[in-house]
């Protein structure tokens, strides 16, 4: 389930990035529209905010409860730095 989690998430934040780095932000026509699309931006990436911030918290759980098995240790190194990138601070 926290791998499925993490994939799902993962993907989530690729596409966001894909709009989130789109320049075409600096063509100053329709302003308008660029506004609307950036606050639905905003307001989708809220709306998921604590889907993100459940598999960072599952992740640390794991890790700090995983003292043996490096592969879980490995799932668990994935989904927190997928929560670092998130909220583009360091974790470590």
């Amino acid at each position: 389930m926290f791998l499925k989690n993490v994939n799902e998430v993962s993907g989530w934040i690729r596409e966001k990035m894909q709009i989130a780095t789109d320049e075409s932000y600096r063509d100053p026509t329709n302003l308008q529209g660029k506004i609307q699309k950036h606050q639905a931006f905003d307001a989708e990436v809220a709306s998921n905010k604590r889907r993100m911030e459940g598999v960072t918290v599952v992740s640390t759980e794991m890790l700090v409860r995983s003292s043996r098995g490096q592969r879980s240790t490995g799932f668990v190194l994935i989904g927190r730095n997928l929560g670092c990138h998130v909220s583009q601070t360091s974790c470590w």
